[in-house]
């Protein structure tokens, strides 16, 4: 019967893999029960109405500003439009103004 080992991993994109060494010493693949999250706004996900919610417009607003290009960054998963809650803080932040007539 052959042990394994859990050795922490590089981090990869805010993720820490664990990942099992046999007796030889070979590194196996990474075990996707062992992922841990380290930066949780980058890997959230939300859908157009989700995301209207957040930054409190109407989801068919939402759906115009991104036809128009003025929306938050996006993610395209297929046929699916998703937001991560990193880039939607990051939009609403260079929606600040400190008055009126400041330029973009």
């Amino acid at each position: 019967m052959k042990t394994c080992n859990p050795t922490k991993t590089t981090t990869n994109n805010g993720i820490a893999l664990e990942s099992l060494k046999n007796p030889r010493g070979q590194s196996a693949m990474p075990t996707t029960e062992k992922v841990i999250s380290i930066r949780a706004d980058d890997l959230t996900l939300v859908d157009n109405e989700q995301a209207a919610d957040i930054i409190g417009v109407n989801s068919r607003t939402l759906m115009n500003w991104r036809s128009l290009g003025k929306s938050p960054r996006y993610v395209k998963c297929g046929r699916n439009v998703r937001y991560r809650v990193s880039d939607l803080k990051a939009w609403l932040d260079a929606q600040t103004r400190n008055h009126t007539g400041e330029v973009v």
